[in-house]
């Protein structure tokens, strides 16, 4: 898991449906990450993680049963279920508004980051800080790709996904979800992940073209909320969408929520 300094807030950006979602319902929803819209960034981990396995072996025959039995693993992992709600430092960023938010108008929402992790972790969530610096990275991966190689040298070359302990499994399953490529460091991104979600709580939502599994994550705990702040985004009708949030936070939720527009013009997304 990455390590970082907890900011004072982080942003989730989103669509008008998503923010009334989220402020209304009280809930957040994290997808499964093979289907966010970064979602080959987990790839991109297990990729990593094969380098650091081809580094790591020789080309004697034994090294090259451990390597394959390993790669097998590597590509056995790349359908475990890892569910992600992602947010960002950056409460005004133009490539975020492009990327997440639909081109009429979206909303950035302000989360207290340490209310968040508090209300997420009894649910089996982990704020985590994404790494985009490669030699980091590779840091993080590289003891995990060592412990099942060695168990992988240990059972020899009839090692099995089983027989590595799942805490193994898990621990690369949330580090893989926290590395993103280096050209996306400007998003400054966090995620909340978790690796094991009861298949019971699982619930299915449609896109456009797909049926995509996500849990919905309780945030509204009797009286703490840890969304603080809301920004309209380049919008079409910006106070018009200020209006109804002031409305909607203050009359219907009764908390302090800070609510601006964005710096960014609305012509810029059209």
């Amino acid at each position: 898991m990455t390590s970082g300094q907890l900011p004072e807030q982080l942003f989730h950006y989103t669509s008008a449906a998503g923010a009334r979602g989220i402020l209304h319902g009280g809930s957040v929803w994290a997808s499964m990450i093979h289907y966010m819209n970064d979602g080959q960034e987990f790839e991109y981990a297990l990729d990593l993680a094969r380098e650091i396995l081809l580094q790591s072996t020789g080309t004697g025959s034994d090294d090259i049963s451990y390597r394959t039995v390993c790669e097998e693993f590597l590509h056995a992992i790349r359908k475990f279920a890892i569910y992600a709600f992602s947010l960002s430092e950056e409460k005004d960023l133009l490539s975020q508004w492009r990327a997440y938010c639909p081109p009429e108008g979206g909303f950035a929402l302000g989360f207290s980051a340490a209310k968040l992790r508090e209300l997420a972790e009894p649910e089996g969530f982990h704020l985590v800080r994404c790494e985009y610096d490669r030699d980091a990275q590779q840091t993080l991966i590289r003891p995990i790709v060592d412990e099942i190689l060695n168990r992988a040298r240990e059972i020899g070359s009839k090692f099995t996904f089983l027989d590595l302990q799942l805490s193994v499994i898990r621990r690369l399953a949330e580090i893989g979800a926290s590395l993103k490529h280096p050209s996306f460091a400007e998003e400054r991104e966090w995620r909340l992940i978790a690796t094991h979600v009861p298949a019971g709580s699982v619930r299915y939502r449609a896109t456009r073209s797909l049926i995509v599994p996500y849990y919905d994550l309780a945030i509204a705990r009797g009286s703490s909320f840890p969304v603080e702040r809301v920004v309209v985004g380049p919008h079409r009708h910006a106070d018009l969408a200020e209006r109804s949030l002031r409305l909607m936070t203050s009359a219907a939720r009764g908390w302090p929520v800070k609510v601006e527009q964005t710096a960014t013009p609305f012509r810029v997304l059209g």
